[in-house]
């Protein structure tokens, strides 16, 4: 009886202590815990890890695509001019072409041939202004010719969609231009052109 007593009293001191305590197999209370104790730790930091912020995907580098691209949308965005039922520029179904200028260049290229040298910046693009007299006007007997100036700029949206904006101003010259405003809309004036591409396969 003193026995079981006395390891009783030292098990109460062992434990106050922190002593590891042997069980009736002979294992130690204290370690099992620790090691239970350990696991959760580990188990945790794996949560963590498992559960933290995913690195994000790198972006491979952009490669300009060269070719033959068709308008598949295009939409009049602003017409201060009053002759957005006029404009045949940038209608579906027409075909800029890409020709590669230099590092970071490039040509744009119209249905009839004129192009527009372009500066990349990354995917987006700005254009030189390119300047064009229109003799529409002159041609149906009109002693007035339409002066423009187009700025092209857009981004390449993917590897196959190529937005576009075309900004025209126009401003009219000759002695009819007062008559041609009355039949048209205001001198000078902008337009404001939007357009979706695709290449063509």
């Amino acid at each position: 009886m003193r026995n079981g007593v006395m390891l009783g009293a030292t098990t109460l001191v062992m434990v106050a202590c922190g002593e590891p305590v042997p069980d009736e197999s002979g294992h130690s209370q204290v370690a099992e815990s620790e090691a239970v104790d350990e696991t959760e730790e580990s188990d945790e930091v794996e949560e963590v890890e498992d559960t933290g912020v995913a690195e994000e995907e790198e972006v491979g580098p952009f490669t300009l695509s060269t070719g033959s691209w068709v308008i598949t949308e295009s939409e009049v965005l602003s017409d201060e001019c009053g002759i957005k039922e006029h404009v045949d520029r940038g209608a579906p179904g027409s075909v800029l072409v890409v020709h590669e200028a230099g590092e970071g260049e490039f040509f744009l290229e119209d249905s009839e041939g004129d192009s527009d040298r372009c500066v990349l910046n990354g995917r987006n693009f700005v254009c030189d202004a390119s300047q064009a007299v229109d003799d529409t006007a002159r041609n149906m007997g009109f002693n007035a010719d339409i002066h423009y100036e187009t700025a092209q700029s857009g981004a390449f949206s993917s590897d196959t969609t190529l937005s576009l904006r075309a900004d025209v101003d126009l401003d009219c010259v000759g002695s009819d231009c007062g008559l041609l405003s009355l039949l048209l809309g205001n001198f000078p004036c902008n337009l404001a052109l939007g357009m979706e591409l695709s290449p063509v396969e």
